[in-house]
């Protein structure tokens, strides 16, 4: 996932490099024009649905939890020509299920994940990064009983996704996105390590 992101932003770059490069000739010859060019400030609300995957690192062992997630999104937005850049934040709800989950033995995660990242985009295209904090209810059924932990986790989410525009107003966004967190039980004890992947769609206005 890392290396993906790594690929992605040497994509990104090479994209900016390529509009300043077809960009610069244009200048030359109408001054007149750029010099008129002016900001856009757009804001966009997003309704969103996705998949994730969370690898939670429990004292027993590496435990893999996956399934649907549902939220939405509002995000100011800044663009000058091909460039742009914006604040995005998001609320996230997912209920996810343990894939070693068997008639005598299950576990669940429910969560709420809150996240704000700064994108930068070029043209279609973005990348993000920022905080991520999730409010995580680890569940279930065990030989020896049901048990039921809260964890409090934060830590760094980055992401990679592209913004589509339907006419004037409508707009889809697939994102794929890792956080890597650290969990904190309200026990005070035993924190775990978190990571998780997601890959999103988000449906939205812009106005």
């Amino acid at each position: 996932m890392i290396r993906l992101l790594i690929i992605s932003g040497i994509i990104f770059f090479r994209l900016f490099v390529a509009d300043q490069a077809m960009a610069e000739p244009y200048k030359k010859d109408n001054t007149s024009l750029d010099s008129s060019k002016k900001a856009v400030v757009t804001v966009m609300v997003d309704g969103i649905a996705g998949y994730d995957i969370l690898q939670f690192n429990a004292a027993s062992g590496l435990a893999t939890f996956s399934g649907l997630s549902y939220g939405a999104a509002i995000e100011p937005h800044i663009s000058l020509g091909f460039i742009g850049i914006g604040t995005h934040v998001r609320v996230q709800v997912s209920n996810l299920e343990n894939k070693a989950n068997n008639a005598t033995q299950n576990e669940t995660i429910s969560s709420l994940d809150t996240q704000m990242s700064l994108r930068v985009r070029s043209g279609p295209i973005f990348l993000g990064m920022g905080p991520a904090l999730r409010f995580l209810k680890l569940s279930g059924q065990r030989s020896n009983g049901s048990f039921s932990t809260n964890y409090n986790c934060y830590g760094l989410r980055l992401e990679f996704g592209t913004r589509v525009h339907i006419g004037d107003f409508f707009n889809f966004s697939p994102t794929v996105q890792y956080e890597n967190l650290i969990a904190v039980p309200n026990t005070g004890t035993g924190t775990r390590r978190i990571n998780a992947y997601s890959f999103t769609m988000g449906v939205g206005i812009s106005f």
